[in-house]
């Protein structure tokens, strides 16, 4: 779960307005299923609202479509990054307003030292908050590395800017922009689909494996190339229909195994 700032330079958007960045635009919130990088909810909000505004509620449906989908254990990842200036805590339960039951919040202190040469510039102290809903038994440890793994959604937050062209706002409104992030974000997740339903054969099994895993992480443009682009050849002769493909990729076997499953 991130909120990711959209920015524009327009004069005439309803609803965009100054981030905590100093930028104009939108602040969108950006929900994700960390085993497939599916999205599972993209929400437009007025760019001067908090990170966490309105997030108990989508949160709360993901976790409703992760149950449908047939999962059994679900933990929730958001990372915030605040700097502070009172005492350092380790750990406490925090309960937010929507929500309701209680997290656990734990607090890492660092201290950042900028020099230049021999000598100290300035001394910073900085507060990264790391909250969650695992058990005692779950070490603080093991739940900051596991939020520091979180690199594979920034690396998504990049395909949905500059690959699927997402995380824009092309449009003149709040809603019609987040209509236009639901629409395209759909075209991220057909690649997800896409690896989810290759079939994986018996005698080949560690191949397709292997193969369904760089399709499941390959970028959105390799993925229209290698799947969507394909230059193709259609004759029709006596009474069929035959299709040639021009081109062959180490995808190519892959997609006609996704072919297969999709009767095409």
């Amino acid at each position: 779960m991130d909120g990711v700032i959209v920015a524009t330079t327009a004069q005439c958007k309803e609803g965009m307005d100054m981030s905590y960045k100093r930028s104009w635009g939108y602040h969108a919130l950006l929900v994700s299923l960390a085993n497939t990088k599916e999205v599972l909810a993209i929400v437009n909000r007025c760019g001067s609202v908090h990170s966490a505004h309105n997030a108990a509620a989508y949160l709360d449906k993901a976790i409703c479509t992760c149950i449908a989908g047939g999962f059994r254990r679900i933990r929730e990842r958001g990372y915030v990054h605040l700097e502070l200036l009172h005492e350092e805590v380790a750990e406490f339960e925090y309960k937010p307003r929507a929500c309701d039951k209680a997290y656990r919040m734990v607090v890492v202190r660092k201290n950042i030292s900028k020099e230049q040469g021999d000598v100290r510039l300035i001394d910073e102290i900085r507060y990264f908050f790391y909250i969650s809903n695992d058990l005692p038994s779950v070490s603080s440890e093991d739940i900051v590395f596991g939020c520091n793994d979180r690199c594979d959604q920034e690396n998504l937050i990049a395909q949905l800017s500059g690959g699927v062209r997402s995380l824009c706002a092309p449009v003149d409104n709040l809603e019609s922009n987040w209509a236009y992030m639901v629409i395209t974000s759909i075209a991220w997740n057909l690649k997800a689909w896409s690896a989810l339903l290759t079939p994986i054969e018996p005698e080949h099994e560690q191949e397709h494996r292997a193969e369904n895993k760089r399709l499941l992480t390959m970028e959105f443009r390799t993925f229209l190339s290698v799947f969507i682009h394909v230059p193709c050849q259609i004759i029709r002769h006596a009474r069929q229909t035959i299709h040639r493909l021009l081109s062959w990729t180490d995808y190519t076997p892959a997609f006609f195994r996704l072919c297969s499953v999709l009767n095409l």
